[in-house]
């Protein structure tokens, strides 16, 4: 089968290239993105080779506008000359728009319900519509889908994200100190649509490296600017990662990680490392994961540090068998689009 296959963001690339692996042999696959730091850092550092195509429209509605409409005039030919039998996404406006007309069936995933203009533009075109199980139908179906349409699948996304093989990669060249405990911490995405909150990221910073000198604080941006201010800012006092690092590398070296409860923050947990959430945007995954104990949820600084000195003096394997357990249950969502694929 023929599939062309769209990922727009960090998540979607990781997983992508596991549905590549997995379908290598059986499909020939068309792989687009556009022009992100993220996404094309990634890329490079896990030698995958997407068609770019566009690029992102940034924070301002307008450009993410032009960049949208843009991007689907541009894949519109490629596309055509490619002649997918089928189309998979994350929910892609483009991806889903271009597939509706050239009428071609067009898969997608879905975990985040709460991407409103994401959905909007790509949920009612979907042939198939995939979401985890802790999502209810009713979530995406609000969006104009037959609820026929949607599967669900017993399984968190980022399980399939660490079953890719993780990318070598020297901490020390970093600046973090070995023989050191090291906390982590990963910024929120302040220019998605969906972002009405915000979270001081560099309160949090300052607490952390105050609370637990003797440790590596490591900060992991997302945006140029956003990095070099927080180098300019707290470089003094945590390490702030210049570049992109895959992310499975990055969490293996870490004893706490403090995420926005996104993707980052589930892979966190399913590789079995002490997680918090500071829930920079609330989301139906991060309160599945909260309510299940698998990691706690603290929003401000004084808060985030107590939950991380209580956290760290827990032993690491009780949050490592944790996680095995989580993942024996789990299906693999791979199958699933396997089998949805062949009754479209």
């Amino acid at each position: 089968m023929r599939v062309w296959l769209d990922a727009l963001t960090p998540k979607q690339l990781l997983f992508s290239e596991y549905i590549m692996r997995r379908g290598a042999g059986a499909h020939t696959f068309l792989f687009t993105s556009r022009r992100y730091r993220e996404v094309e850092e990634l890329a490079r550092i896990r030698d995958l080779k997407p068609v770019y195509v566009g690029k992102f429209g940034g924070g301002e509605l307008a450009s993410k506008l032009d960049a949208s409409l843009e991007r689907a005039a541009l894949l519109s030919g490629i596309v055509q000359e490619f002649g997918p039998d089928i189309s998979v996404s994350f929910c892609s406006p483009e991806a889903a728009r271009v597939s509706f007309g050239l009428t071609v069936p067009h898969i997608a995933f879905c975990n985040s319900p709460h991407a409103e203009a994401a959905c909007r533009l790509s949920i009612p075109l979907c042939a198939r519509l995939l979401i985890p199980r802790h999502i209810p139908r009713s979530a995406v179906s609000v969006y104009g889908l037959d609820p026929s349409r949607i599967t669900q699948y017993g399984a968190l996304d980022e399980a399939a994200i660490i079953k890719n093989p993780p990318v070598p990669w020297d901490p020390q060249a970093a600046g973090i100190r070995p023989g050191r405990p090291t906390i982590l911490l990963r910024t929120y995405e302040t220019q998605a649509s969906y972002v009405h909150r915000a979270t001081d990221i560099g309160a949090i910073i300052s607490a952390l490296a105050e609370h637990f000198p003797r440790h590596n604080i490591v900060v992991s941006g997302r945006y140029p600017h956003q990095i070099r201010d927080l180098r300019n800012s707290h470089n003094t006092r945590c390490v702030v990662l210049e570049g992109t690092v895959d992310g499975g590398a990055l969490l293996g070296r870490c004893d706490l990680f403090v995420g926005s409860g996104g993707t980052m923050t589930t892979e966190a947990v399913l590789r079995g490392i002490r997680t918090i959430s500071y829930q920079a945007v609330p989301t139906l995954g991060e309160s599945y994961l909260v309510d299940q104990g698998a990691m706690r949820r603290a929003r401000t600084p004084s808060d985030i540090v107590g939950e991380a000195e209580h956290l760290l003096g827990i032993d690491a394997t009780v949050f490592q068998k944790r996680a095995a357990r989580m993942l024996a249950k789990m299906e693999d969502p791979y199958d699933i689009l396997e089998e949805q694929m062949a009754g479209v």
